[in-house]
C-alpha cells in the first residue's frame, strides 16, 4: 500500500483552503479522499 502525505483541513491555507472549503460545501461538510490526496498540489485540482 502506498503512503501519501496529506494536508489536514485545519492546516490548509490559501488555495488549498479554498479548495477544501468548496469540497466540504459540495460534499455535505466532508472532504473526499481524492481531494485530500491532491492536497500537496492543489493547483492541479482547480477548475479550469
Amino acid at each position: 500500500m502506498a503512503w501519501i502525505q496529506l494536508v489536514e483541513p485545519d492546516d490548509a491555507e490559501g488555495k488549498l483552503k479554498e479548495l477544501y472549503d468548496r469540497a466540504a460545501k459540495a460534499g455535505g461538510g466532508k472532504i473526499g479522499p481524492m481531494v485530500r490526496a491532491g492536497s500537496l498540489n492543489p493547483m492541479r485540482s482547480k477548475d479550469e
